[in-house]
């Protein structure tokens, strides 16, 4: 949503990351009705948005029933309230295997409040080479994080013992690649810093539910679960953090519509 706010914030997120970007259609259709809307007091006008889809810099995707239901039931698994168009933008990302780009802080503070979980953060180089190796990176560690979520619903184990297991066996290998590219990227000309944060997202819910009532199985089911691990980047300023040192940050007052 920040960066579908103004010319400029698509301008910032131009120079940061190569387009096209991606938002659900589900929000597009709802702005397209309301013409304008507001999102952690954010406001997108129809005029503009519309704009960026015409010239093709943003593409409205569709986010599957399924994923849409998730969303829907996360907002009812936590204590106060969390923007619904949110959500559907994280598994959209988490869906299409791209990360989710915003310009608001704020945004990372509401999703942690979806029981969501840092497992490392670092800042490198918004260069294109670094975003393609983080990118590999983030997809084979969702298949990884989606089989162990998938093995720990059919134990009838917590997923709360996830992160901890992840950060064991990977962490070492993301802190090294994060390294080796701050390493080649230092002397590149870049329009700045990107802060990666990859997410741990508490699914169990809606999972054990598919699972116990048999609304999916087998390969379905364990492509729900890779949704699990999502990508967040922001522009930062920073240097590298080690890993599990960001702690949860408490989410601010906000404003959101009834949806």
């Amino acid at each position: 949503m920040s960066v579908l706010e103004s010319p400029e914030s698509m301008e910032m997120a131009k120079k940061l990351v190569r387009g096209p970007f991606y938002f659900p259609s589900s929000t597009y259709s709802w702005l397209a009705r309301e013409r304008v809307i507001s999102v952690r007091d954010v406001v997108l006008t129809h005029s503009l948005v519309s704009r960026f889809v015409r010239e093709g810099e943003v593409i409205a995707a569709y986010l599957p029933e399924i994923l849409d239901e998730v969303a829907r039931r996360l907002l009812f698994e936590v204590e106060r309230e969390v923007p619904l168009t949110d959500l559907r933008s994280l598994l959209l990302s988490s869906h299409l295997r791209l990360p989710l780009l915003t310009l608001d802080p704020k945004q990372l503070q509401n999703l942690v409040e979806t029981k969501a979980e840092v497992l490392w953060q670092f800042e490198l180089h918004a260069e294109w080479m670094v975003l393609r190796e983080i990118l590999c990176a983030y997809r084979k560690l969702a298949e990884e994080v989606g089989r162990l979520v998938y093995d720990f619903l059919n134990d009838g184990s917590s997923v709360e013992a996830i992160p901890q297991k992840i950060r064991a066996e990977r962490g070492s290998s993301v802190r090294s690649l994060a390294l080796s590219l701050e390493e080649l990227s230092k002397e590149k000309t870049n329009p700045g810093r990107l802060d990666f944060k990859f997410l741990f997202l508490d699914l169990s819910g809606p999972l054990r539910d598919f699972l116990r009532y048999r609304a999916l199985q087998g390969e379905s089911l364990r492509g729900v679960c890779e949704k699990s691990l999502c990508l967040l980047i922001l522009p930062s300023d920073g240097r590298i953090s080690p890993a599990g040192s960001s702690a949860k940050s408490p989410a601010g007052e906000d404003s959101t519509f009834p949806r």
